[in-house]
């Protein structure tokens, strides 16, 4: 796509900072944003007349609206969105998705990167594609993953984010689904008996037993 496509004031774009030093990118406090093209169209900073819409170059630069420690940005580090609504898992929680966009990483050696682009509250926070998974419930898993559920999570925490898990289950999920468990083997074997009986397998068993019903 043509810099022409989407340099356009008003429209939001992606920024991916850029570090000369691989080192550099550890300690950067400025990390890939959305960002709005400003109203004056690109420019060179040399003296260089401004370039038509069909002559910008990465080289040129634009101002953004947001406020930046450097608010004139090259457009080399500007890339487009793919605007589209999803749902999203990311460190355990659910998130609506604004779009998508891919750019370069942030030091020299770097290839494309593939960013999802979350609805933060009013803002966005982007993050890298592959840190998002499909969320998924727990009538989705199998019964290997059902067990492997079981042995991630601190079981009976009150602690919402002990109940991380590797298999895609949101943390809030995975926290009542528990809780399901607990409360039925409670009502079954009594409070005395309930934990010799609090296993992989008989989670397993039990949400699969639910699931065939």
């Amino acid at each position: 796509m043509d810099y022409k496509d989407y340099i356009k004031a008003g429209n939001k774009v992606l920024y991916v900072p850029y570090n000369e030093n691989w080192w550099a990118a550890e300690w950067n406090e400025v990390k890939p944003q959305v960002v709005t093209i400003g109203e004056y169209r690109p420019y060179y900073t040399d003296g260089t007349p401004d370039p038509m819409p069909d002559e910008y170059e990465g080289c040129c630069r634009v101002e953004v609206e947001e406020r930046l420690e450097e608010c004139q940005l090259r457009l080399d580090r500007l890339f487009p969105i793919e605007w589209k609504d999803d749902e999203v898992l990311y460190d355990g929680k659910v998130w609506p998705v604004a779009g998508y966009a891919e750019g370069h990483g942030d030091c020299d050696y770097d290839g494309d990167t593939r960013y999802c682009i979350l609805k933060d509250g009013d803002g966005y926070r982007v993050v890298d594609e592959d840190d998002v998974h499909s969320p998924r419930t727990i009538d989705e898993l199998d019964h290997d993953e059902l067990q492997r559920l079981w042995g991630d999570i601190c079981r009976g925490s009150i602690y919402t984010d002990d109940y991380r898990n590797t298999v895609d289950v949101p943390d809030t999920v995975a926290e009542d689904g528990y809780g399901e468990f607990w409360r039925y083997l409670m009502d079954e074997y009594g409070e005395d008996n309930a934990e010799e009986h609090n296993t992989a397998k008989e989670f397993a068993d039990y949400y699969c037993n639910q699931l065939a019903a």
